[in-house]
């Protein structure tokens, strides 16, 4: 019983060693392109969330000036 908890301890351990993992992945191009768009969609976000709350905001006060003007 025990030597199956410690080889399955093992493979968890070593398999799943991501320092040798990324390396073969990166090697891959379609999975680095992957990478690469996935990092870019993530550095990119805030500068995107904030153009569109600005555009929103931008949006309302033209509504609000038709509409006070409006009256």
């Amino acid at each position: 019983m025990k030597m199956k908890l410690f080889k399955y301890g093992y493979l968890i351990r070593h398999a799943f060693d991501l320092g040798r993992i990324f390396p073969i992945l990166i090697k891959q191009r379609g999975v680095s392109r992957f990478i690469v768009g996935i990092s870019s969609e993530i550095i990119d976000a805030p500068t995107i969330l904030l153009t569109n709350i600005n555009s929103l905001n931008n949006k309302v006060a033209i509504l609000w000036t038709g509409l006070i003007i409006g009256m």
